[in-house]
C-alpha cells in the first residue's frame, strides 16, 4: 500500500577490529495483520520477506495498545501474529518484549499474552522496554531498551548469505528480491 519500513543499519568493529553489521527492519504492522491472517496474503509481501531473511524477531506486546479502547481486537491482532511467527521463525531467536511498560494493563490480559508466547515458544526471553519512567516515577524501566539491545548483539547465526541485489528494484526492501 505504498508503505515502506524503516531500516536502521549499525555497524560494530570489537576489540580485534571484526566488522559485524546489524540491519534493524521496522515494517509497517498492515503487513504482518495480513500475513498472521494469511502467509500468502498480497499485502503480506513484506512481511514474508522480513520473515524469510531475519535472524531474530522481536514480537511486540503493546501495553497502550492492551489497554486501551481496542484491546480485544489487539489482543486477537497478537495471538494470531504469536501463532504466524512461532511456525516461521523455527529455531531462530524470539524475544517477547512489552513496549509502554509504564502502562498497567489488567493482569489477565497480561497473562494470556504470556500464556499465548510461552505455549508457542517456550524458550523465549521477556523484555520490558518504555522512554517514560514508571508510574511511581522509577526511571530504571529504560534500562530495558538497554537489556533488548544487549540480547540481540548476543544472539546471532553463523553466517547469512542475502542473495544478489536486484538494481532495477527502486523500494529499498525489496532490493535483494522477493519470492
Amino acid at each position: 500500500g505504498g508503505r515502506t519500513p524503516g531500516l536502521l543499519h549499525l555497524g560494530f568493529r570489537d576489540l580485534t577490529g571484526k566488522d559485524c553489521g546489524y540491519l534493524f527492519a521496522d515494517a509497517p504492522g498492515e503487513w504482518f495483520q495480513k500475513w498472521a491472517i494469511n502467509r500468502e496474503a498480497v499485502d503480506g509481501e513484506g512481511a514474508r520477506w522480513v520473515a524469510k531473511y531475519a535472524d531474530v524477531f522481536l514480537l511486540i506486546a503493546d501495553r497502550g495498545a492492551l489497554s486501551g479502547p481496542n484491546m480485544g481486537s489487539a489482543r486477537n491482532s497478537f495471538q494470531l501474529l504469536a501463532r504466524r511467527l512461532s511456525v516461521e521463525a523455527g529455531s531462530r531467536p524470539v524475544a517477547l518484549v512489552w513496549t509502554k511498560s509504564d502502562i498497567s494493563i489488567a493482569p489477565e490480559m497480561e497473562a494470556m499474552v504470556r500464556e499465548t508466547v510461552f505455549n508457542l515458544m517456550p524458550n523465549t526471553p521477556e523484555f520490558f522496554v518504555s522512554v517514560q519512567a514508571d508510574a511511581e516515577g522509577d526511571p530504571d524501566i529504560r534500562s530495558g531498551l538497554q537489556d533488548l539491545l544487549d540480547w540481540t548483539l548476543e544472539i546471532r547465526r553463523d553466517f547469512v548469505s542475502l542473495p544478489p541485489i536486484q538494481s532495477s528494484v527502486s523500494d529499498p526492501l525489496f532490493m535483494f528480491g522477493t519470492r
